[in-house]
């Protein structure tokens, strides 16, 4: 085989993954992974700090943000800036997973917040956020100093920003309204975060160090933030996975599905045994697939190739495979290769997870939220 033949052969583990396309029935714990991913976890009560016990450190995991933190063991946003000065951090923008973080004993400042959140999207600005959530852009100087925000022209999209409670008259901030800035309203998308669990790792990078890199948990936070990415937009999004938890791909179909989704994007890395290949993907099975596929293919080959840590960064476009999730869903699905993990500059760069704005996560959960924006308005 020559290289370009071998870098259009599909990587193992999708392949070994397609052969489960035959199962005739849900595995025995399909309804619980479908309840689930359909409804969602019951909420549950941040912890207050007079909660017993908090713990006295905590290991940041992926999607995690120091306001998800603060208000997980504090009950309220304010205590970021103590978790930031007992860990001598100076940006809580940036943080890095698997990190162990001191949680300072004590209580968070007594500060009227909210435990709302909201993700800044592209072209973004504070006053057009605080004029969507809070009613007013008046509230602008109100959340960047909540959020520790010195320059009120630097928000990168993909933030997380929490949102202080509304003064006045109104006494909770108004929900954004579904007009022309949320393109997505009331559009039905199914994620795929790719593989999950033990014995479904996906791909990986080993760096010298022995630190693995694995497909499995790297597409279960694009995913995750993608979600916010398109809820936000005023999508309603269903996940086929929110865990590292192996879901056969029959059940991911049929999640997706019984959702009544109008597309599925299955999230994965792509890979080869050499290790200069890079570039993006997008794989179809069904006639109706293809539009999808060309689409995102289209955003994430433009997007992710001006900053590309290798060069040089193929057009691979948009490839028929007959995948099990693409052929058993019964909308448009497309399964995306953003990158390859097996490319060394890749691999590094992917490290960084999606709540580090500037990551290469993040890019890719850029390109691809604007490919399925793309795909919208083309409809």
């Amino acid at each position: 085989w020559s290289p370009m033949l071998t870098c259009f052969r599909f990587p193992r583990h999708l392949l070994a993954s397609a052969l489960r396309r035959f199962q005739g029935r849900l595995s025995a714990g399909a309804a619980i992974v479908l309840a689930l991913a359909l409804f969602g976890a019951h909420p549950t009560t941040p912890l207050r700090a007079e909660d017993p016990p908090r713990p006295s450190q905590v290991v940041i995991q992926p999607g995690d943000t120091l306001s998800d933190i603060a208000v997980r063991f504090y009950g309220s946003p304010a205590a970021v800036e103590r978790i930031l000065s007992a860990n001598r951090l100076s940006d809580a923008n940036v943080i890095v997973t698997g990190t162990r973080l001191v949680l300072p004993a004590g209580t968070p400042p007594a500060a009227s917040t909210s435990t709302r959140q909201v993700v800044v999207l592209p072209d973004d600005t504070l006053s057009g956020i605080a004029e969507r959530a809070l009613g007013s852009a008046a509230y602008a100087p109100t959340i960047a100093a909540l959020n520790g925000i010195t320059d009120e022209n630097r928000i990168v999209a993909g933030m997380k920003l929490a949102l202080p409670a509304a003064a006045g008259a109104r006494s909770s901030p108004p929900p954004a309204p579904a007009s022309p800035g949320r393109s997505l309203a009331g559009q039905r998308i199914c994620l795929d975060p790719g593989h999950g669990g033990k014995s479904e790792p996906g791909a990986a990078y080993t760096f010298p160090s022995r630190e693995v890199l694995r497909e499995a948990d790297v597409t279960l936070d694009i995913a995750t933030t993608l979600r916010a990415w398109l809820q936000a937009d005023g999508a309603v999004v269903t996940m086929t996975r929110t865990t590292d938890t192996f879901v056969p791909l029959i059940d991911r179909a049929a999640i997706c599905n019984m959702a009544g989704a109008a597309i599925m994007v299955s999230v994965h890395l792509n890979a080869d045994k050499s290790t200069a290949w890079d570039g993006a993907m997008a794989l179809f099975g069904k006639v109706v697939d293809r539009r999808l596929a060309e689409t995102l293919n289209a955003a994430l080959q433009l997007g992710l190739g001006r900053n590309a840590p290798s060069a040089p960064f193929t057009a691979f476009g948009a490839q028929q495979f007959d995948g099990a999730v693409l052929l058993n869903t019964l909308m448009p699905a497309v399964i995306v290769e953003p990158v390859f993990i097996t490319n060394p500059g890749e691999a590094q760069a992917l490290i960084a997870p999606t709540a580090q704005a500037t990551s290469r996560r993040n890019q890719i959960v850029l390109e691809t939220y604007r490919g399925i924006r793309m795909y919208f308005a083309g409809s």
